[in-house]
């Protein structure tokens, strides 16, 4: 079982992150200003990452899934939609896709 100084950072999945380690670091920096309720040019910084990451492994643009919820922070004003475009980018908010699914549930629709 490899230990934690052998992943490539320890607070995010490499699977699921940007390949390299100086976008994984905006990431987790960016988060955890987020975290303290820092959210100038947060929605702007996140489209960075996005565009970066895209660039080195897409043909085409897909989607961005805030699977961190202090990440859905940084778009005050989509904060509660599902699926949103901003900038040109269009991002999963899974915060909201869970909280519409457990209200589904509740209300047995």
């Amino acid at each position: 079982m490899p230990k934690e100084d052998d992943q490539p950072h320890p607070t995010i999945p490499p699977g699921l992150s940007p390949e390299d380690e100086s976008t994984r670091t905006m990431t987790v920096e960016l988060i955890a200003e987020l975290q303290l309720g820092k959210l100038a040019r947060a929605a702007e910084r996140i489209g960075k990452i996005a565009r970066i990451s895209f660039e080195r492994r897409f043909r085409k643009q897909p989607l961005v899934c805030l699977a961190c919820t202090e990440l859905a922070l940084a778009f005050q004003e989509q904060r509660m939609l599902a699926t949103f475009e901003y900038d040109g980018i269009w991002y999963i908010n899974s915060t909201a896709v869970h909280i519409g699914a457990a209200f589904d549930f509740a209300v047995g629709t």
